[in-house]
């Protein structure tokens, strides 16, 4: 298969084709782990330049067919910013509004209210078919997670919006208590496969507590 062809569509994927190494040289990914990779990801059996070829036409292909993305994530709740995959006719029209929900499951809380939010919208460019406008809110977002929704009289589109905060406070109950920096990989049981997961910082957990410990820092 075509080398340049595979690593263009692996990064249209995400997939990191290099890296500097300490000696700032650049390794590559070899053809047969990025194959792999690639079609564990796209649940798809790639065999040949046309396989890949069409992988990357559906990749370039699929901002259109959403429209929006599906997740983003504002810190503290500012900053949100999209692009809009449309026609001129569909922005002539378009409101956008919130509504909080529900972080476990993504759905919209149906006893929450919904919120305009005011926007301006920029053209980056136009294409055969349509045009990319950059969206960017100007109204800020509550912390947590909300459901952001992108619609005109005609059709409507859904994106999930996590507004995590951009720095943590220390709870006043957990002032002047004690606890440990435990990193995952410290954490070796002879169970585990390779280092260390949360699994082995659940059983430690209770053991710590017990011992005067209220809290555990990892990373």
């Amino acid at each position: 298969m075509n080398q340049t062809l595979l690593r263009r569509a692996s990064r249209l994927f995400g997939l990191q084709t290099s890296y500097q190494n300490v000696f700032n040289e650049t390794v590559w990914a070899s053809d047969a782990v990025l194959t792999r990779t690639l079609q564990d990801l796209t649940r798809t059996k790639i065999t040949s330049n046309d396989d890949l070829k069409r992988l990357v036409m559906n990749r370039l292909q699929q901002p259109w067919r959403d429209v929006v993305p599906s997740t983003l994530v504002a810190w503290g709740g500012r900053g949100l910013r999209f692009r809009l995959y449309a026609d001129h006719e569909f922005l002539k029209s378009l409101a956008i509004s919130a509504q909080a929900a529900d972080g476990a499951t993504g759905q919209a809380l149906a006893n929450k209210a919904t919120h305009p939010l005011a926007f301006t919208a920029t053209l980056i460019r136009n294409s055969e078919r349509g045009s990319i406008f950059e969206i960017a809110i100007e109204t800020s977002l509550p912390l947590g997670y909300h459901v952001v929704s992108v619609k005109n009289p005609q059709q409507a589109h859904e994106i999930y919006c996590i507004c995590p905060p951009e720095k943590l406070e220390t709870p006043k109950h957990l002032k002047q208590t004690e606890g440990p920096f435990i990193p995952l990989y410290a954490l070796r049981t002879g169970t585990e496969i390779g280092m260390g997961s949360l699994r082995e910082l659940k059983k430690i957990a209770g053991k710590l507590h017990q011992e005067g410990n209220s809290w555990i820092a990892t990373l």
